[in-house]
């Protein structure tokens, strides 16, 4: 008895977690089908992530006050900030995409399991 409850207990865990990579991997393959558009590529890549950091570069050597120098600043984080978000996306993906296997596998043994022991 007490078996099946920590079994019952185990596969609810691997639910949430298949849950969670399944929304991971979604994350990940909406980010990328984005990332081919023509779109998402002249305005992110080419405009925010290539262009824009030119720009700011040239405001900071121009002779500004010192709240701009900060606001330049903060706007060159930004940047930064948006592409280490986008490949943490792809990374947490690729990486839930795997422990989505694991844990299907996980799931299918201790079903098995309950089937014998019922």
């Amino acid at each position: 008895m007490e078996q099946t409850a920590q079994a019952e207990e185990q596969l609810e865990h691997i639910e949430v977690s298949i849950a969670e990579a399944k929304l991971a991997i979604k994350d990940r393959d909406d980010l990328l089908s984005l990332m081919k558009d023509a779109r998402f590529k002249r305005l992110i890549e080419e405009r925010y992530f290539t262009e824009e950091p030119r720009r700011l570069v040239m405001l900071k050597t121009a002779g500004l006050r010192e709240e701009q120098i900060i606001r330049v600043d903060r706007l060159m984080y930004g940047v930064g900030a948006l592409d280490q978000f986008f490949r943490q996306i792809i990374q947490n993906g690729n990486q839930m995409e795997q422990a989505l296997h694991d844990d299907q596998a996980t799931r299918e043994e201790i079903l098995e399991e309950q089937s014998k022991v019922n």
